[in-house]
């Protein structure tokens, strides 16, 4: 598994692991593409990290979440 430039990730609501360049927050999050008449983009994955802060994630980066083990 190999991080990929954020330009590949996908954009139809699936969730994915994402770099975090804000500062203050871990080095990654689970995200996902946000499209609405008003504002598109990342958001958080994460009810209390999308409350904290709306405008979500500014990643670089993106990689698919591996399935559970055993499922």
């Amino acid at each position: 598994m190999e991080w990929l430039d954020i330009s590949s990730a996908p954009k139809n609501g699936e969730v994915v692991l994402v770099n975090d360049t804000n500062h203050d927050m871990p080095p990654w999050a689970a995200a996902k593409w946000l499209v609405s008449p008003e504002w598109s983009g990342w958001v958080y994955d994460d009810d209390l990290l999308s409350d904290y802060l709306p405008l979500g994630p500014r990643p670089t980066h993106w990689i698919a979440i591996p399935p559970v083990p055993g499922k």
